[in-house]
């Protein structure tokens, strides 16, 4: 005779009740303050993010803002002097020469040359900086020192601005993306000594000899982010490629 088994019993419903442990008061606020730390730390991760990104942007707007208006600056103010009829400038056996119209560069600090001790060692003087310049150069290569051929650059209300012969003052940086705090144009000239070139002794001391003035303008431009945040300054160094011929052998 085949024994029966009898099938397992079920537990009672009280033993499973003992085996199924929920979460205590305590646990649950232990995990959700470790959620809150951990939610906090993402959010500041990601908000130093952000900010990091803004002020990048920002100082790449500024510098780029910076360099376009320096590099408008720095290529006109290289052409000071320019003059289409320079050859008029040169003597000839039927004629004398003509004084160039466009060679001054009218800076309230440009150096006076320095006394000399000798008639043959260039001598350079430096000027303070100035936030004014005016100059001139022939566009239109006419020979001539026309109206619109007087250019300025200056600094006004926290913007560059250029005016072109009588027009009015242009801005040249835009106050709506960045605040210039500061321009100036510091001028440095050395004078070439050209009394060997003369026919007849020429002395210096008292005689307006010949000399030829090689000028360098130093430009440095300063500005900020409209909420102050970025501040840069460029500087560049023009050479005027047109040295101005100052004085005479008689």
């Amino acid at each position: 005779m085949l024994n029966s088994v009898s099938p397992a019993r079920a537990a009672p419903p009280s033993s499973r009740r003992s085996r199924q442990h929920g979460l205590s008061l305590v646990e649950l606020l232990v995990g959700a303050t470790i959620g809150l730390f951990v939610m906090g730390a993402a959010v500041l991760g990601i908000t130093t993010s952000l900010r990091e990104n803004r002020l990048l942007l920002l100082e790449a707007r500024l510098q780029q803002d910076l360099r376009a208006a320096m590099d408008l600056i720095t290529r006109d103010t290289r052409h000071a002097g320019y003059w289409g009829s320079a050859v008029r400038g040169v003597p000839t056996a039927t004629s004398s020469a003509t004084a160039n119209p466009h060679i001054a560069i009218d800076l309230s600090t440009m150096p006076d040359r320095p006394n000399r001790v000798d008639s043959t060692t260039p001598v350079s003087a430096t000027g303070n900086a100035a936030s004014l310049i005016t100059y001139r150069w022939d566009r239109n290569a006419n020979g001539d020192l026309d109206a619109n051929e007087a250019y300025q650059f200056r600094l006004d209300s926290n913007k560059i601005q250029m005016q072109i012969g009588s027009g009015g003052w242009q801005d040249v940086t835009d106050p709506g993306s960045m605040v210039v705090t500061s321009f100036s144009i510091t001028p440095r000239v050395t004078w070439l000594p050209l009394y060997d070139k003369c026919t007849t002794t020429c002395n210096p001391v008292s005689q307006n000899c010949p000399e030829l003035a090689i000028r360098t303008l130093t430009f440095q431009l300063s500005a900020r982010s409209l909420d102050s945040s970025v501040q840069r300054t460029l500087r560049s160094d023009v050479r005027v490629r047109n040295d101005a011929l100052q004085g005479s052998c008689s």
